[in-house]
């Protein structure tokens, strides 16, 4: 099985190798802008994606604090509020 997956990502890095040298061929300055252009784009992506992972954990954290609030669990919303940041950091480690 392992060795399917490393002959499969061998074959997609020489495949896009391919890609890229026979774009390169065909329009030197065309495939120089393209990688500026995707490299910036990713870019952008990650920062979003980053800023979006943050918001969404301070949104769980007032929901969760709201809730235990209402319900009169004043003393469980330290203990919930880290356990929540212990499994999201566990599941970004993923």
């Amino acid at each position: 099985m392992l060795l399917t997956n490393v002959i499969q990502g061998v074959n997609v890095v020489w495949q896009a190798f391919g890609c890229v040298a026979s774009m390169f061929v065909i329009s030197p300055k065309l495939t120089g802008l393209m990688a500026i252009i995707v490299t910036a784009i990713v870019g952008v992506g990650s920062l979003f994606g980053s800023a979006l992972r943050q918001l969404s954990r301070t949104s769980q954290a007032q929901v969760l604090s709201a809730f235990c609030r209402s319900w009169g669990w004043h003393s469980m919303i330290n203990i919930s509020l880290s356990l929540i940041a212990r499994l999201l950091d566990y599941s970004l480690t993923l």
